[in-house]
């Protein structure tokens, strides 16, 4: 289950999975990253980084 960080009306959020409710909301999208970083460390997962749009515009794997 990768993680997300997408746009959100209050800033960036970081989403799991298909999830309707974010797991946090923060201001930049750089607070996000490493939210979602820390999560995808310790879950073995990868996270995918969507721009202001809602597009996927990057994705790390923290799987190993």
């Amino acid at each position: 289950m990768s993680i997300h960080v997408t746009p959100h009306e209050n800033g960036w959020q970081v989403l799991s999975g298909n999830a309707k409710k974010a797991f946090r909301v923060v201001k930049t999208q750089k607070e996000a990253i490493d939210i979602a970083r820390e999560v995808a460390i310790n879950q073995k997962t990868d996270i995918k980084i969507h721009n202001k749009q809602g597009r996927v515009r990057e994705g790390r794997n923290f799987s190993k």
